[in-house]
């Protein structure tokens, strides 16, 4: 898919997935690359993770090192030492085991982090290319905002939204922890792959039962029912209502970004892109078939706001509802540069193609249809005014999700999408393209 920061999701068969080979970047002299070759789980990645005005360094050792019996006086006096220290040093021990994806900003890592007394705890490391910048000063300022971006994201802790751990330097590259989510985005989810792995895996009374409650055959590829596509982007309005009322628009809404838990929620992950809202972007990025018609109208001066995030998640519910996506289908088999144009003028048009998009059970939906329009009007005085608003509004998807369930008992959904993810592991094969 041509964009700026495509997504190449993990393959799905995690235990017998060969180690994937990390192709080195063109990186200018001095900046930290990654191991070239194979980049196996035996590769480990040391750095000290410490602030200024260190006093204490911390030790990594095993219970087996401390002699039995002996006096405990000293490690009381460690412990109250420790205490009474205003800052702490400590050594952290990151294995890259493999690639999560790797696009324009940079590549992520599944990697796992081992601490002492045994701890290990998988993590996604994101490191933060510099081949898009013309000199170190414009990469270290651009840095330098999405770390304030990170900061504050980390501070959110919502359900529905990526943790992030941390944000460090190695060798002057910054590199981003993050929270490794134990699922699929909706790019691999929405695969015929998908599908047929279920077909054959499953036993004919569950795959019959999937099809008629959770996934099927669309135009082009599986379609997620109404119920399930609207309590995935429940959840996601959730969290875009998270970062929005922290000032942030993420700025890169698409299958790809948002993945579904073993548990049965939704998160949206790659806050790369995102950005404060009420300042001007550093760099702006964006992926055209989900970006909002407002920034396709001048990519550089187009000002991005929550709303714009409102429509990018309008465009990925008619992907689940349809099982197409209108514009990615045309233009992403074409070998040449994406027709920004055109696409605008098709995003324009397309409150009014909606019931031609959809399947006819879903086009007769007609408070179905409305709420897809409102979510990616080109008129902003139309498109719902929040991401509030698109939850809890009459017509909104809190509306539409007790009118698709007598009783408002819309945790049946969940339920049906954690089974979902779950009959997945061992997981089926990997999407070939994302214009399958």
């Amino acid at each position: 898919m041509p964009s700026n920061d495509d997504h190449t999701p993990t393959p799905f068969n995690r235990e017998s997935e060969p180690t994937v080979p990390y192709r080195k970047p063109k990186s200018s002299p001095g900046f930290f690359v990654p191991p070239e070759g194979n980049v196996s789980h035996r590769t480990a990645v040391n750095f000290y993770a410490s602030q200024e005005n260190t006093h204490f360094a911390a030790e990594t050792r095993s219970s087996g090192q401390v002699g039995s019996g002996s006096p405990i006086e000293g490690f009381v006096g460690k412990y109250k030492s420790l205490l009474e220290s205003p800052s702490l040093e400590y050594r952290e021990d990151l294995q890259l085991h493999k690639i999560l994806g790797e696009g324009g900003q940079g590549v992520v890592y599944l990697s796992e982090r081992r601490g002492a007394d045994g701890f290990q705890l998988p993590v996604a490391l994101k490191f933060f290319s510099p081949e898009l910048f013309v000199n170190v000063e414009e990469y270290e300022r651009v840095m330098g905002h999405n770390a304030k971006v990170a900061a504050r994201v980390a501070q959110i802790q919502h359900d529905n939204l990526l943790d992030v751990r941390t944000w460090f330097t190695m060798n002057d590259i910054r590199v981003m922890e993050m929270e490794w989510v134990d699922g699929f985005d909706l790019h691999q989810l929405m695969s015929n792959e998908m599908l047929r792995w279920m077909e054959k895996h499953l036993s004919p009374e569950e795959y019959q039962y999937k099809t008629d409650v959770v996934v099927t055959q669309g135009r082009h590829r599986p379609r997620l029912q109404p119920g399930i596509a609207l309590t995935i982007i429940r959840d996601c309005l959730n969290a875009l209502e998270a970062l929005h009322n922290r000032g942030i628009v993420h700025s890169d809404i698409k299958p790809a970004n948002i993945m579904l838990k073993k548990t049965g929620n939704a998160k949206i992950i790659d806050l790369g892109a995102a950005f404060f809202y009420e300042k001007s972007s550093p760099m702006r990025l964006c992926t055209p078939f989900y970006a909002a018609p407002e920034i396709l109208q001048d990519c550089k001066m187009g000002k991005t706001t929550p709303q714009s995030d409102i429509a990018s998640l309008g465009y990925v519910l008619i992907d689940l509802l349809s099982g197409s996506s209108p514009l990615e289908s045309t233009y992403s088999r074409r070998n040449e540069p994406v027709p920004i144009r055109e696409i605008l003028e098709k995003k324009l048009r397309m409150v009014h193609d909606l019931p031609n998009l959809l399947p006819q059970n879903v086009a007769r939906d007609v408070h179905l249809v409305n709420f897809c329009k409102r979510m990616i009007h080109p008129d902003l005085s139309y498109r719902f005014q929040s991401a509030q608003d698109a939850i809890v509004v009459k017509g909104g998807v809190g509306d539409l999700l007790r009118g698709l369930i007598k009783g408002n008992l819309a945790s049946e959904f969940d339920c049906d999408i954690q089974s979902w993810i779950s009959c997945l592991h061992p997981e089926p094969p990997h999407p070939k393209s994302e214009a399958t």
